[in-house]
């Protein structure tokens, strides 16, 4: 939801949706470009096929972009994000591949979120 107020005094802090706020103040194209780089060599080697990557990266960037939202406005730091997503992931703590590889497309997703954040004060 977004309170309703003329377009000149609308401001991040009034978006209460995280999935609105999410697409309001970070460049999801960005957040998927990084992710999808982490993704091709996956797919040309065979081992995704073009869907799953895609379905990988759609899944992540609509998991982890609202909470980054909520998070950036609580305070927290790209780096305090990053790891939340790493030791909640259990991509830290992983010892497989599998996990590595989650961990390489949430951080890509959150990389993306961080380059294309809205510039203004919260």
């Amino acid at each position: 939801m977004i309170e309703a107020k003329p377009v000149y005094d609308s401001h991040p802090r009034d978006i209460t949706c995280a999935e609105c706020g999410a697409t309001a103040v970070f460049d999801l194209t960005t957040a998927r470009t990084r992710a999808r780089a982490v993704t091709e060599g996956y797919e040309a080697a065979g081992t995704l096929t073009q869907r799953e990557a895609f379905d990988l990266r759609e899944t992540a960037v609509k998991a982890i972009s609202p909470g980054a939202f909520i998070r950036r406005r609580a305070g927290y730091s790209w780096n305090a994000i990053s790891t939340d997503f790493l030791i909640n992931s259990g991509a830290a703590t992983g010892k497989d591949s599998t996990d590595r590889f989650v961990g390489k497309i949430g951080l890509a997703v959150i990389d993306g979120l961080e380059v294309s954040e809205y510039t203004g004060e919260y």
